[in-house]
This record gives C-alpha cells, sequence and structure tokens, in this order.
C-alpha cells in the first residue's frame, strides 16, 4: 500500500482524481467497467470535482459515512476505497465559502 502525503487538500485531491481517472479508463478497457467507493461527508467533494474534469468514459461514485455497514460483496467490488479524514474547522469554514 502506497501512502502520498500532500501538501493541501486541493492537491490531495487533484492527485486522487487524476489516480482514479487512470484507474477508471485500465479497468474500463480491461473488464468493462470500474467501481469506485469514496467515504462520505464533504471531504471527497474536491476530489469528485477534479475527477468531473477528467476524461473516464462513465463512471458511479458511491458515497458513505458509514463504510462498516456496506455488505462485504460491496465492499469486494470496489476497484478503489478512499478514506478522508474529517475536516477541520479552518478547512470546513474554506470550504464553506468556496
Amino acid at each position: 500500500m502506497n501512502v502520498d502525503v500532500f501538501p493541501t487538500a486541493d492537491d490531495a485531491a487533484l492527485a486522487a482524481a487524476k489516480a482514479s481517472a487512470v484507474a477508471a479508463r485500465e479497468a474500463v478497457a480491461a473488464r468493462g467497467r470500474f467501481v469506485l467507493a469514496v467515504s462520505g461527508g464533504r471531504s471527497p467533494w474536491l476530489m469528485l470535482r477534479a475527477l468531473a474534469g477528467e476524461n473516464v468514459p462513465v463512471i458511479v461514485v458511491m458515497c458513505t459515512n458509514r463504510g462498516r455497514a456496506l455488505a462485504p460483496a460491496v465492499m469486494r467490488r470496489a476497484a478503489g476505497i478512499f478514506h478522508f479524514n474529517r475536516p477541520d474547522d479552518g478547512q470546513r469554514r474554506a470550504e464553506d465559502r468556496r
């Protein structure tokens, strides 16, 4: 497992979107589908906004703030699972101003 650390939430979101787009294109070419699961809340919004600008054939996004409640079959089918920490107060205020 690789762990990347980025200086800002925007940098992390952009990198996650680009990595997801590459994975989506590769998966669709190889298997005809791509499945991505991310945690819920506001944290994934930056990544999803950035992903909207990527060239991907089709995308379905499932978000939850109760990952432990997902059926094991859903988790097995997920091509990627991203967990995001809750933003701190300053990050929430900055996101609310967008």
